[in-house]
C-alpha cells in the first residue's frame, strides 16, 4: 500500500518542537482521510501558530488564477496566510515566531502547475528567516518524464517559477532537495519520504484528493500539460469545467475520425486518441502508459498537425487567443514562433533538448524513489 509522507510522519513521529506552521490544501490527506492540520494539531499534538494556502487556497474554496485573501481559523483562531492574493512569498510578519515550516501538497510535476512556484518562494523565505522546513513527500503522476524546455532568461513567471525543464519528474521533497542545492539556499530541508511507492506512475497513491478543480483524477495529470496550452487558445477546448477535463481536445471545425487517426499516424508514446463527438467533435487523449509518455513533445506534435491540417489561421486567430500566455506557459517564445514558422515537429523538440539532457543528469541526483 502506497503511503505518503504524512503517514511517515505519523508513523515515525518525528520531532516537531517549537511553534509549527503549515503550507498546505485540501489534497493533504493521510490514508485514513484525516487532513494535516488534523494530524499535526490533534494527533501529534503540535502548536500550530499559522496556516498557509496555495493557489485556490487553504480550503481550495477559489477557481484558476483567482486571488485568495487573508482570514482566521474559524474553530482555531490562527492566521490562515494566503500566498495567492496580496503576497505569493511569505513575508517575515506571516512567520514570526514560527520555528519550523512544514510543507504537503499534493504536486504534479509540472512547472506551470503553481505549487511549484510557492514551493520555491516559500524556501527563499524560510532560508531568510532561519525556520526549519519539513516536506511531507507525495507521489506524482509523471515520475519518470522530463519534457520541455527550461525557462529562457526573461522568461520566469509564476507559471515558469523555476529553472526546469515544463514538466520536470520529481515530487515536492526531490524539488525541495533540489532547489535548495540550485538556488544556493542555506536551509534545513528535512523530507519525510512517502513509503512502498516505486518511480510510477501506473499506479495512484492509497488515497487521492483533487489538488485542484481541473486536476480531478490522478490520470488528468497525464495530459494536463498537453492542453493546458489552450488556455492561450480558446478555438480549442480541453473539457474544463467537464467530466473529463484536460482530456480531450475539441473545437466545432475538427473531423473527429479524421484527425484521431491523424494523431494516432504520429505514434507518440504512452498515448493514442479517439474521436469524440460531443460536446463539439474533437479527440479523448488516452494514455496507455504515463511512464513513456512525453507530454510537452505532444502538445507540439499536434499543434504541428492542426497547423498542417486546418492552417495556423484556425489555431492562432480565434478571438482572445494570447501567444504571450502561451510563451509564459512554455517559458520559452521559440516553440511558438517555430510553430508558426512552419517548423516540424521534430525541429522544434530539438530546441530544447540538450538542455533536457543536461537537467536530466543534474535532477538523477535527488532521486529518491526507485524505478
Amino acid at each position: 500500500m502506497i503511503r505518503s509522507g504524512l503517514d511517515n510522519l505519523i508513523r515515525n513521529r518525528v520531532d516537531l518542537k517549537g511553534r509549527i506552521g503549515l503550507l498546505t490544501h485540501p489534497a493533504a490527506v493521510d490514508r485514513k482521510g484525516r487532513h494535516a492540520s488534523v494530524v499535526l494539531r490533534e494527533l501529534l499534538g503540535v502548536r500550530l501558530a499559522a496556516l498557509f494556502g496555495p493557489e485556490h487556497g487553504y480550503w481550495g474554496r477559489s477557481g484558476a488564477g483567482e486571488g485568495v485573501p487573508d482570514e482566521r481559523h474559524p474553530a482555531w483562531n490562527i492566521p490562515v496566510y494566503s500566498l495567492y492574493g496580496a503576497h505569493r512569498r511569505p513575508t517575515r510578519d506571516m512567520l514570526a515566531g514560527i520555528d519550523t515550516l512544514v510543507i504537503d501538497l499534493q504536486d504534479i510535476g509540472v512547472r506551470c502547475y503553481t505549487f511549484v512556484s510557492t514551493l520555491r518562494l516559500a524556501l527563499e523565505a524560510c532560508a531568510e528567516c532561519g525556520i526549519r522546513v519539513v516536506v511531507c513527500d507525495r507521489p506524482i503522476p509523471l515520475p519518470r518524464t522530463v519534457d520541455g524546455p527550461l525557462p529562457k532568461p526573461g522568461c520566469e513567471s509564476f507559471v515558469a517559477g523555476i529553472p526546469a525543464p515544463f514538466i520536470y519528474g520529481m515530487t515536492p521533497g526531490e524539488t525541495a532537495l533540489w532547489l535548495r542545492d540550485e538556488l544556493g539556499l542555506k536551509v534545513e530541508i528535512l523530507v519525510v519520504r512517502a513509503m512502498d511507492w516505486r518511480r510510477s506512475g501506473r499506479v495512484a497513491p492509497y488515497v487521492w484528493v483533487s489538488p485542484s478543480p481541473g486536476i480531478r483524477y490522478w490520470q488528468t495529470a497525464w495530459t494536463y500539460p498537453i492542453t493546458v496550452f489552450t488556455e492561450a487558445l480558446p478555438t480549442l477546448d480541453c473539457g474544463r469545467g467537464g467530466t473529463t477535463p484536460f482530456q480531450i481536445l475539441c473545437a466545432p471545425w475538427l473531423d473527429a475520425e479524421r484527425f484521431a487517426a491523424r494523431v494516432n499516424s504520429l505514434q507518440l508514446a504512452g498515448l493514442f486518441a479517439a474521436p469524440i463527438w460531443a460536446p463539439t467533435p474533437g479527440i479523448r487523449l488516452c494514455v496507455t502508459n504515463p511512464d513513456a509518455l512525453r507530454p510537452f513533445q505532444a502538445m507540439v506534435s499536434i499543434l504541428c498537425a492542426l497547423r498542417d491540417d486546418y492552417g495556423s489561421e484556425a489555431v492562432w486567430s480565434a478571438p482572445g487567443t494570447r501567444p504571450e500566455w502561451f510563451d509564459q506557459l512554455a517559458g520559452d517564445p521559440d516553440v511558438r514562433e517555430a510553430l508558426l514558422a512552419g517548423t516540424a515537429a521534430h525541429d522544434i523538440v530539438a530546441i530544447y533538448s540538450a538542455s533536457l539532457r543536461a537537467f536530466a543528469r543534474k535532477r538523477a541526483r535527488y532521486l529518491l524513489y526507485k524505478p
